[in-house]
């Protein structure tokens, strides 16, 4: 609990201090088609299968200097995972928020990638929750779910300026669960407009 307590008043404090930074270091936003893979959920009564989702998530960008920003993004969830003899098949549905800080390392004069860590935080439903037996019928019901989780989370991003307000970013990420939450490998591109 105390665990859960610290991560949401760091949330809070990306949330509360955006409108601060942005203004005196400038900020951008953009669209993100995002494919989640091998996306699964810890899930208090067993293990889960994995599963896929691409999902059109929202970007914004602080900048705090030339080489540091805060990277944020939301989106919604929306999957279903099988059910198995050994894995609990549920409902996915619920949205997210995630806030990171990036820093942008010089590997060679052309390829300076940004390198991130923070915390997502999630609101998320789970439905449907059941498993089966060997011949495929029913052999399990467990009740709804829903409430708050957290994951840490990593990423890496790497920028191509189109021109001086447009960037396009391709990423890779991933989303380590804090508890009963979800953990998923994912990656995509972003179209960037910058103020």
């Amino acid at each position: 609990m105390r665990i859960s307590g610290l991560l949401l008043t760091i949330s809070l404090f990306f949330i509360a201090a955006y409108p601060a930074f942005a203004e005196r270091n400038g900020y951008a936003v953009g669209l993100a088609p995002t494919y989640y893979q091998t996306l699964s959920v810890v899930d208090p009564n067993g293990p889960t299968n994995n599963t896929n989702q691409f999902s059109m998530d929202l970007v914004s960008i602080i900048k705090i200097n030339r080489i540091d920003r805060i990277y944020s993004e939301a989106g919604l969830y929306n999957f279903k995972l099988r059910s198995g003899v050994a894995n609990i098949g549920q409902q996915v549905d619920g949205y997210f928020y995630a806030g990171y800080y990036q820093h942008r390392f010089r590997i060679a004069r052309n390829f300076k990638p940004w390198l991130g860590f923070g915390i997502a935080v999630n609101y998320l439903k789970f439905k449907a929750r059941n498993n089966i037996d060997s011949d495929g019928y029913l052999a399990s019901v467990y009740p709804d779910r829903k409430g708050a989780s957290f994951d840490f989370a990593v990423n890496a991003n790497y920028s191509f300026e189109l021109s001086r307000r447009w960037d396009f970013d391709v990423f890779l990420g991933y989303l380590q669960p804090i508890g009963d939450s979800i953990k998923s490998f994912r990656y995509g591109s972003a179209l960037i407009y910058n103020f």
